[in-house]
């Protein structure tokens, strides 16, 4: 995305001072210079308002200013906080926060940028870390949140693929540290339609944020539930709901594969349970429902459990490995 920075002019007030005594002839009259008001607007636009944001290493910022006061907390990626609370100044292109009222004990000190785009304003910290505006004014629930949203951060991070379907489509989402891969995969007339996205990904603890290459963003609520030991991550914008389940796979090229099986059994998937799975090889339930042609849902799985006398389905690893060896698959 563009970073908008503001930039402040400075311009130098010369001040003539003068002494008591005889009456002066001339008394300058000190006016606020252009920079020192755009200053005061932006610090009166500040005050009250929460800021948080992750980089892709799970590190996490939360900045509260509160009238004169700001007040700071960052988790580094090794998990290591810091905390810190004091008077802050800005300047034209640096944030300083100081221990006394005085200002002349610095405490902390940052690069800083303001950018604005169609989706509101940003706070770029040492041009690292984008901090976004906060609905909410309590700072303590902003720094829980942001904590807990920076260990999906991390792990997103890390390189994962996740797969979803239904009856005619099936997505794609990658995620690494180094940007987003976005595919949907629909039948056509004997053909397979394809529209993908590549770009990067932000995320916050309500939002997941798409940036594609040519310049746009989709912004999607988000939330993880653990299906016994699958997990999906459902996305949701504007009536499209998205369950996505992770891949066992390794590289997008596997994750094409299993999407495009799923396409191309779903139009005519098996009925018999026992051979469903024949010909998978693997410990990953999810890609052996997708490969079949199958919704690799909880309610999907816990169907066919039921089927072969498992009641009380709970999606456990040794459940999933025992239902893959009962619908023909291999896990060995």
């Amino acid at each position: 995305m563009k970073k908008i920075l503001i930039i402040l002019s400075i311009l130098v007030l010369c001040v003539g001072l003068v002494g008591c005594g005889k009456k002066p002839e001339k008394v300058a009259v000190t006016e606020l210079s252009e920079t020192d008001k755009l200053l005061e607007q932006l610090e009166a636009q500040l005050s009250g308002t929460i800021w948080s944001g992750l980089e892709k290493d799970g590190s996490a910022y939360a900045l509260h200013f509160n009238g004169d006061m700001l007040s700071v907390w960052m988790k580094e990626a090794n998990n290591e906080t810091t905390e810190g609370s004091g008077n802050y100044k800005l300047s034209a292109t640096n944030l300083f926060v100081y221990k006394d009222a005085d200002m002349q004990e610095e405490l902390m000190n940052f690069a800083y940028s303001i950018k604005t785009d169609e989706l509101g304003q940003y706070i770029t910290l040492d041009n690292e870390v984008t901090l976004l505006r906060e609905q909410g004014s309590d700072f303590e629930e902003t720094k829980n949140k942001i904590d807990i949203a920076s260990q999906y951060v991390t792990y997103f991070s890390e390189g994962t693929y996740w797969v979803g379907c239904d009856e005619t489509v099936a997505y794609i989402f990658c995620l690494a540290s180094d940007g987003a891969y976005v595919g949907l995969f629909a039948i056509g007339d004997d053909e397979i339609l394809t529209d993908e996205v590549t770009g990067d990904w932000a995320l916050n603890y309500d939002n997941f944020y798409l940036f594609s290459e040519g310049g746009g963003t989709d912004i999607f609520s988000w939330y993880i539930e653990e299906n016994g030991d699958e997990v999906m991550l459902a996305l949701r914008s504007d009536g499209l709901n998205l369950d996505l389940y992770e891949s066992s796979a390794e590289n997008l090229q596997e994750t094409v594969e299993v999407t495009a099986q799923y396409l191309a059994n779903s139009r005519n998937p098996g009925t018999d349970l026992t051979t469903l799975l024949y010909g998978y090889r693997g410990v990953s339930i999810v890609d052996g429902f997708m490969r079949a042609g199958y919704s690799p849902s909880f309610a999907t799985r816990k169907w066919c459990a039921e089927q072969f006398g498992l009641s009380g389905y709970r999606g456990s690893s040794n459940e999933n490995l025992w239902l893959i060896e009962a619908m023909g698959g291999s896990t060995r």
